[in-house]
């Protein structure tokens, strides 16, 4: 009795005494006796080669929590365009043994790059890949070949499926991450500066109504037809909007990504018009009422306080619109209906930067007493 317990002694002991041993992240070995086992976190999201299926057809998937990430699967022969800089990875299948710098091709193509550049002042390079075997490509929403280092808001993929019915006009000249199709096209076309006649007749509209599309820097736009896959990145969340017959809806010009269209023509026709939001929307100014004695001629004095007061309200209503139209308090576009649209909700830099001489505890002071009007003086050299 007393052996066994000084056996159960010592055991306990034993195991009291267990070693624990620290190896680096790139040495970690799975143990082979026990195959389910994962030195990841199993809500890491895998990536592998036995996942995929081969598709009869390009397959976009957006992964991750931020959707920053496109997964894209690509059947042999299919030709599929990247923008440059945002390729991740590339695989195959495991079933293919032969070298993947024998299966797959790349190079660079950069289309309509003179009429990119004068209609956007920008043209994007991308990279043609084409593959004898299945191919799976990890794209990101950023590229690392942007010139001007700033901070990014976060961007979010959209993928559009076209069947040949609607083209899509995409309004950021920068939009396109990635596409597909052999019977796709992407163009530039110029954006219209004014509505047509037809549309001013259609919709009852002014005469000097302008769509509002065009940019200071921008005066076109992409045109997406025929029959593939586009992705696009936009920035912060996208949002979709489904407009009926005769439904209209107000949004911002900076935030109206994309639309589907029946035809090019819809862009002047009166479908897309710029609006001031407060134009239409001031209560009419009821007229002064006044007593006038028909039996006693107006004086000098009077008519010329008459006219001066009309002179007041002409230039006062000139002033606004002159504001208006030259500052304007936010450029919001009248879209009717049917069609499709998409909406990006955060179009804005992030513009706070510490200047290199700013400590941190004078950048937490200037944060405690809500100094945002304007950046922290730097320090002086001591």
């Amino acid at each position: 009795m007393v052996r066994k317990h000084a056996l159960a002694n010592a055991l306990l002991r034993g195991q009291l005494k267990r070693n624990l041993s620290i190896h680096k992240a790139s040495n970690i070995v799975v143990d082979e006796k026990q195959p389910n086992k994962s030195p990841v976190s199993s809500h890491i999201l895998e990536l592998s080669s036995d996942y995929y299926r081969l598709p009869s057809e390009a397959v976009f998937d957006t992964i991750g929590q931020t959707q920053s990430t496109l997964s894209l699967t690509v059947p042999p022969s299919v030709p599929v365009h990247v923008k440059r800089g945002s390729l991740m990875a590339l695989f195959t299948a495991t079933e293919t043994k032969a070298s993947m710098k024998d299966t797959v091709q790349s190079r660079l193509e950069a289309q309509e790059p003179l009429k990119r550049f004068a209609y956007g002042g920008h043209t994007s390079l991308y990279q043609r890949l084409i593959s004898t075997v299945p191919v799976t490509l990890l794209v990101s929403a950023y590229d690392s070949t942007s010139v001007f280092r700033r901070s990014k808001t976060s961007k979010t993929f959209c993928t559009l499926s076209l069947d040949g019915s609607v083209d899509w006009a995409l309004f950021n000249r920068d939009s396109v991450q990635a596409y597909t199709g052999n019977s796709l096209t992407i163009t530039i076309q110029k954006l219209p500066r004014s509505v047509s006649k037809a549309g001013v007749r259609k919709f009852g509209l002014p005469k000097n109504s302008t769509p509002g599309l065009t940019g200071t820097f921008s005066s076109g736009y992409k045109h997406v037809a025929g029959r593939g896959y586009v992705s696009l990145v936009g920035e912060g969340s996208i949002f979709r909007v489904n407009l009926n017959e005769d439904e209209e809806i107000l949004v911002k010009k900076d935030n109206l990504f994309a639309a589907s269209i029946g035809q090019i023509q819809d862009l002047e026709d009166g479908y897309f018009v710029s609006q001031i939001l407060d134009k239409h929307l001031q209560a009419e100014e009821e007229e002064e009422v006044r007593v006038i004695d028909t039996h006693q001629e107006e004086s000098v004095f009077s008519k010329a306080k008459e006219l001066i007061y009309r002179g007041w309200n002409n230039l006062h209503r000139k002033q606004q619109s002159l504001f208006d139209t030259i500052i304007g308090n936010g450029s919001y576009i009248n879209v009717r209906g049917p069609r499709i649209l998409l909406i990006q909700a955060n179009t804005g830099k992030d513009r706070f930067v510490i200047g290199s001489r700013s400590s941190v505890s004078t950048v937490e002071k200037y944060i405690k007493k809500g100094g945002f009007t304007q950046p922290p003086k730097p320090l002086k050299a001591i």
